[in-house]
């Protein structure tokens, strides 16, 4: 499976990254291939959340984050499904920036 994610600040959609079939997503760079930095994003833990495919279809799974994941704005607490178009954002922000499931394949 691909996974295409595109950040989404207010209106406006920046440029995507292509991943193959896992997303480990947090602050370090040891362990995550969707890396954010401490200090622009301190809300988002060191392995915040994995994106997944499962049985063709994709999925996020937080990994117990301090401020959590959310899916089309609810946070989730299990494994939850994603399809394209899919709102994901790691922690809960007041700068409206977010990442979007572009496609999956």
């Amino acid at each position: 499976m691909r996974i295409i994610l595109a950040e989404i600040r207010g209106e406006e959609k920046l440029a995507g990254r292509e991943f193959r079939e896992t997303v480990n997503i947090g602050r370090d760079q040891l362990r995550c291939n969707l890396v954010f930095d401490q200090g622009q994003w301190p809300m988002v833990s060191r392995f915040h959340a994995v994106l997944r495919s499962d049985g063709g279809r994709g999925q996020v799974v937080d990994q117990n984050s301090s401020f959590g994941t959310f899916v089309n704005g609810e946070r989730i607490s299990t494994a939850t499904e994603i399809r394209p178009g899919s709102r994901i954002q790691k922690a809960f922000s007041s700068s409206g920036s977010n990442g979007r499931l572009a496609n999956s394949s």
